[in-house]
């Protein structure tokens, strides 16, 4: 039963030519066993540990993800308790979840529309998916079969290259009034996701009609035509002035970016 502690060598007595000993090991690989002692050529034994019986599930980790790209392969593993892979001994479905906006497939690309299971063969001790999610936020993938350890992993989506700009305003305003608090630009990915520039992003401010434009609240220290999102960030703030009654519609623009 390998009780008692371990040992490191054994005994054969007086008058006796045996000695017995046992073995376990966690870790499904090949040992050569051996018994040595002073004038005696070695004994050994060549042994395979097989892993156990499979009842675990693991997940591969891929990396992180980009908003609306399909993942490469994400490997479902069936494993014995000690985490060694075992095949299974039929055919085993997989219900997938945790997608949250995202979907599952079961072809590279992640074409041939989505799914919400997996099977690993009989006799086999994994399986491929495929993950896509146009949403930048942290998903926990998660793997399940009956009399199973659930196998999960955890990824983050991040936003796709950044080619959009959004803006964001304040209400209606008042003739006369410096807008109550800042107006917002956003660089967005192409699905709405804020995403940070690489290097100053100059944006050209139009629209503004009777109006004017300023860098700071209380719409002082004179008038802008322009603000520059900083490098590694998303966001720059306007704020705007018109003494006509009006509707504007006011806009940024930049090189490559859609116009918010």
């Amino acid at each position: 039963g390998c009780g008692a502690g371990t040992i490191s060598s054994i005994t054969v007595a007086n008058a006796q030519s045996q000695a017995t000993f046992y073995y376990k090991n966690n870790l499904s690989e090949t040992v050569t066993l051996a018994a040595n002692s002073g004038g005696f050529t070695s004994g050994s034994q060549v042994y395979s540990i097989n892993p156990g019986p499979a009842s675990v599930l693991s997940m591969a980790n891929v990396g992180a993800l980009t908003a609306g790209a399909c993942t490469a392969a994400i490997t479902l593993r069936t494993a014995d308790g000690f985490g060694n892979f075992s095949n299974v001994g039929g055919n085993t479905s997989l219900t997938l979840a945790g997608n949250q906006a995202g979907s599952f497939y079961g072809t590279g690309g992640c074409g041939a529309g989505t799914i919400s299971t997996v099977t690993v063969l009989s006799g086999q001790s994994q399986a491929a998916i495929y993950y896509k999610n146009n949403t930048s936020q942290t998903v926990t993938l998660v793997a399940n079969s009956g009399g199973f350890t659930q196998g999960s992993q955890s990824y983050v989506v991040n936003p796709a290259t950044a080619d959009t700009l959004a803006m964001t305003g304040v209400g209606p305003l008042s003739a006369g009034a410096c807008s109550a608090s800042a107006i917002t630009m956003t660089t967005k990915d192409a699905f709405g996701n804020a995403s940070t520039v690489s290097g100053a992003k100059s944006l050209t401010l139009t629209g503004n009609q009777a109006g004017s434009f300023y860098g700071t609240g209380g719409c002082g220290a004179g008038t802008i035509s322009s603000i520059t999102v900083a490098n590694a960030q998303s966001q720059a703030t306007f704020y705007y002035k018109n003494n006509t009654a009006q509707t504007v519609t006011l806009a940024a623009d930049s090189g490559g970016f859609a116009q918010g």
